[in-house]
């Protein structure tokens, strides 16, 4: 494994045998047959913008990708005029990650769709056997209107329950065509079964890309041009001391006639490296209970080498670097944090990254 999941409250150990290449961002994808795994995926690799994207998929001929976005096919390859790239695995997984991390060009980040019966949970632990990836996050999509019946079902209840269960994040879709009765009892049903995964409600598998993969390194001088006015980032000072919470607001595609949810980003810096203990125990501890991913970069004091620590479905993952990523100056930290809007908890989330920089 190239990352290691510290007890809260605990500092983390150092990763053994983590190579100088930073690790591959893994998100695996799983989800029963027909709930909408493939359109979630068409979205990630049409949305413009972002991070490039490798997709490795069962059959690519199910993606419904626009011809214009075509760039180039050969064999199980489809190279994408964003800069995405889609392969089909075939039979062996690691044998296709092997490959790709050989390639001249190494994937920037990895998206992994499992098939419809497969346990995402073990696809990403046999993923993870090609040292060159890092785990970021588990996301299963559900189709709201059949799940109860699914897991009603005795041929396939432990299917379902077991794809759920495995969740860092649940993608709830087509929740056009349940009412709000039977949305209460699925939300029930889900929280009892992934209690700490978050649930997105939506349709069509649309899902902003920022929240399933989270940002974990904004460009320096990208805050959100339409948030409101703020200060500008100091350039000097002590740590953190009046970061800009540079913030964006994502809506969802509207489920039904209902409010469509709506998320909130904050994004800061730090210029000088941030205290162990109160990093560690604000991020693990002390975030607001409705956050829906965390990413940041941090220089700690003492330490002479940044930390990855990423948050999803309720837990931390910290890993220790061998270098200092592109972009980011010595001494600085960034922290990305997403959450469902709601005043208080964008209130907390603020007054959390402030305490971090003390």
């Amino acid at each position: 494994m190239l990352f290691t999941a510290a007890p809260l409250g605990a500092p983390p150990a150092l990763p053994p045998g983590v190579s100088g290449q930073a690790p591959i961002p893994l998100t695996v994808i799983g989800g029963f047959l027909g709930a909408g795994k493939t359109s979630l995926i068409n979205h990630l690799l049409a949305a413009p913008g972002g991070e490039p994207l490798t997709v490795l998929v069962n059959d690519f001929g199910a993606l419904e990708i626009d011809a214009a976005l075509i760039r180039a096919r050969s064999g199980d390859t489809l190279s994408l005029a964003n800069g995405c790239i889609c392969c089909s695995m075939g039979g062996d997984l690691v044998q296709a990650l092997l490959a790709l991390e050989r390639r001249p060009e190494a994937p920037r980040r990895l998206v992994v769709e499992t098939s419809g019966v497969a346990d995402p949970g073990k696809v990403a632990q046999i993923g993870l056997l090609a040292a060159g990836y890092r785990l970021d996050a588990v996301v299963v999509v559900v189709d709201a209107g059949a799940f109860p019946a699914l897991l009603a079902d005795p041929r396939l209840g432990d299917t379902v329950a077991r794809q759920v269960k495995r969740a860092d994040l649940l993608v709830v879709n087509k929740a056009d065509t349940i009412g709000l009765t039977e949305q209460r009892a699925l939300e029930k049903i889900l929280e009892s079964l992934a209690p700490t995964a978050p649930r997105l409600l939506t349709r069509e598998g649309r899902v902003p890309a920022q929240v399933l993969l989270g940002e974990a390194t904004p460009p320096v001088g990208a805050d959100d041009a339409n948030a409101p006015t703020a200060p500008p980032r100091p350039r000097s000072g002590p740590p953190g001391g009046a970061g800009n919470p540079g913030r964006q607001r994502v809506l969802a595609q509207p489920p039904s006639p209902r409010p469509e949810p709506a998320y909130f980003t904050l994004s800061w810096t730090y210029l000088q490296p941030l205290r162990p203990d109160r990093a560690r125990e604000l991020l693990d501890r002390a975030l607001p209970a409705r956050l829906l991913r965390g990413k940041a970069l941090l220089n700690l004091y003492g330490d002479d080498r940044p930390w990855l620590w990423q948050r999803a479905g309720g837990r931390s993952r910290w890993e220790r670097l061998e270098a200092s990523p592109p972009g980011l100056a010595p001494g600085e930290s960034r922290v990305v944090l997403i959450s469902l809007a709601s005043a208080a908890d964008e209130a907390e989330a603020k007054s959390l990254l402030r305490r971090l920089g003390t």
